[in-house]
């Protein structure tokens, strides 16, 4: 803790993102809870079938324009130069996002009755097509606004963006008008909002003109052919990240998809756990490999993936037991899912999450091209592999196919790592492994033994989720002081 305080000291702009990406996510997390419990299972899946889509769309309206246009403009130092990438970016991908809502309006009846058998939700599509547009404009602004490496800014912005979204939903449902197309509409409003104050800010800033200024034809050529395959990395990284979500919207079922979007929502604590060790990991990386130190990086990838481990094996192994409990306490009675489901969607989270050094490794090596192809590889089988375990046990098998590409992913990873010279030598040491498993089987034999306990007379929600934490802490606990006690075995390695 005392090296992470040292180094954010240092690094104020990480601090920043750290503390913006934060509170965001909080605020996220508490809003998706809090509406699957108000919209039930369909309400709830209607904004998930939002959420999904446009995430979908965005790498390909976008056509890695943020990549080959925007992020060029990072070493421009007058506005004259960085106006015209910015600006042409900005108007092409404005241009295919209309297309694409005039393609979703013309075909809205449809895709209605496809995702909810109900061709009256029509207006509900369009609404999603529009979404989809402000967040690509949004989002290419704000990947200028990194490139000119406006922090402040961009965690301003992204706290902003998080918090007016919570605020308006409470100002809805206390007004008694909280539906799904309502929350559609807010959610619009401030993907729109985001969008306009980055700009008037990059404007009053002196970073862009006021007046709009293109490209020539041929830088936009080569800017579209350079483009393309980092756009197919985001649509293999969303197809890896979400395919299992959107197999489950299209072939399963709208109410398995809610469960299962839920579900997630909580286990998004595995990721946001990781956050602060990933965030200070890359640039330590990359400035060890530009300096020709080999060694000092694999060490650092090494401790930080050791860390991580000693932080969510416990966490893990709380959430995979109480997941089938916790969910419909905090998300609604209606939100029930099966332990076997709930373990496997712990396991591919963690197992994405503990080959993050791997892959950062492999970047800072110049193996982008790669993990690229990789990505989008494994993102298809996962889609093959999702549809066929989906069809025979649903939502249980979508969460098995989901796991089973995340590992061979992850697995692909260490051997691509392992080729450049890192490989085994960046695992955990062999004492922490060890001393980390011991105390795994006796935080699971204290679950078994003593799950299920009751601390209050009285039963209620409130209760059980407060008997549910307390039985948290005393995991940790237990965990926790034999982690201390047997520091002197795995800190001596």
């Amino acid at each position: 803790m005392k090296e992470l305080t040292e180094f954010l000291s240092k690094h104020t702009d990480l601090m920043l993102k750290f503390t913006s990406d934060g509170v965001s996510k909080a605020a996220a997390l508490f809003l998706s809870l809090f509406l699957a419990r108000q919209l039930g299972l369909a309400g709830y899946a209607a904004i998930g079938n939002a959420n999904l889509i446009v995430a979908a769309t965005l790498p390909l309206l976008t056509c890695g324009l943020g990549y080959s246009l925007i992020r060029s403009t990072a070493g421009f130092r007058d506005r004259r130069q960085s106006s015209p990438p910015y600006y042409t970016a900005l108007g092409f991908t404005a241009l295919l996002s209309i297309l694409f809502v005039i393609l979703i309006w013309s075909a809205s009846i449809s895709i209605s009755d496809w995702l909810f058998n109900d061709t009256a939700r029509h207006g509900f599509v369009f609404l999603i097509a529009i979404y989809g547009m402000a967040t690509v404009l949004d989002q290419l602004i704000a990947e200028f606004v990194r490139a000119r490496q406006l922090i402040k800014i961009s965690g301003i912005v992204q706290i902003y963006t998080s918090l007016v979204n919570l605020t308006a939903c409470l100002v809805v449902y206390f007004l008694d008008s909280l539906t799904p197309t309502n929350m559609l509409l807010i959610m619009i409003i401030a993907r729109i909002q985001a969008a306009l104050i980055s700009h008037m800010v990059l404007v009053k800033l002196r970073h862009i003109s006021a007046a709009p200024i293109i490209c020539s034809n041929k830088r936009f050529r080569t800017a579209l052919v350079f483009g393309w395959p980092f756009a197919l990395s985001g649509f293999g990284t969303w197809i890896i990240e979400q395919g299992d979500r959107f197999i489950l919207m299209a072939f399963v079922s709208q109410e398995e998809f809610a469960k299962y979007l839920a579900a997630l929502v909580i286990l998004s604590i595995i990721p946001m756990c990781g956050a602060p060790f990933w965030y200070i990991l890359f640039p330590k990386m990359t400035a060890l490999f530009s300096k020709k130190k080999s060694i000092e990086m694999i060490t650092e990838g090494r401790d930080a993936t050791g860390n991580y481990l000693v932080v969510i094996v416990p966490v893990s192994l709380f959430l995979g037991y109480a997941l089938p409990e916790l969910l419909p306490l905090l998300a609604g009675p209606d939100f029930q899912i099966e332990p076997v489901t709930a373990g496997l969607l712990v396991a591919s989270l963690l197992t994405t999450q503990i080959s993050t050094a791997f892959e950062y490794a492999s970047i800072a090596h110049g193996a982008a091209r790669s993990l690229l192809y990789r990505t989008l590889l494994f993102g298809i089988a996962s889609l093959f592999a999702c549809t066929l375990f989906g069809y025979f046990w649903s939502i249980t098998g979508v969460a098995l196919g989901a796991f089973l590409a995340r590992l061979a992913l992850s697995v692909s990873y260490y051997r691509l790592s392992a080729s450049l010279g890192f490989g085994y030598t960046m695992l955990p040491s062999k004492n922490l492994l060890i001393t980390i498993g011991a105390m795994s089987v006796i935080v699971f034999a204290i679950t078994t033994g003593f799950w299920g306990v009751q601390l209050f007379v009285i039963r209620s929600d409130v209760a059980r989720v407060t008997e549910i934490f307390v039985f948290f802490g005393a995991i940790m606990l237990v965990y926790g002081s034999g982690m201390w006690i047997s520091r002197s075995y795995y800190q001596t390695e």
